[in-house]
């Protein structure tokens, strides 16, 4: 995504097979940029999401992005969080460390981590792992239209 002021890379999964959902953009002044964006798997948008990102230059987005994914109607509304546990990854090349949030229902998955040397990165899924192959597929992805 491309402001006035400068390029904001995001992060995602550029080989997806599926289709794109809902793209979000928001941000106060010049220096804050954030995004959600989310996946679906197969081809019908109304699909709720696989997959849910979200990436700011000041805060996790976490909040939104459990929203996104979970909001669908079709899934629990709310979530029991379990705890935490800090994990380690690669990601392009670069190695990160973060935050793993465990949930009761094990079908939900959520991570947080810093990429990029500032980007508060938040990702969500459902029935998907957020593993090494998870990782491997990430890069940066063009939202445009």
């Amino acid at each position: 995504m491309t402001t006035a002021h400068e390029t904001f890379p995001v992060l995602g999964v550029p080989g997806w097979d599926g289709c794109r959902g809902a793209t979000m953009r928001g941000g106060t002044g010049s220096l804050t940029h954030s995004l959600i964006h989310s996946y679906v798997a197969g081809d019908d948008r109304r699909t709720p999401p696989t997959l849910v990102f979200g990436q700011c230059t000041e805060r996790s987005q976490h909040a939104p992005v459990l929203s996104n994914l979970l909001g669908s109607g079709r899934r629990p509304a709310q979530a029991r969080l379990l705890g935490t546990e800090a994990f380690a990854a690669e990601v392009e090349g670069v190695a990160v460390e973060g935050v793993r949030r465990r949930w009761a229902d094990t079908r939900l998955n959520e991570i947080r981590f810093l990429w990029r040397g500032g980007f508060h990165i938040a990702v969500a899924s459902w029935e998907r792992p957020l593993d090494e192959e998870f990782f491997a597929s990430l890069g940066v992805v063009d939202l445009t239209p």
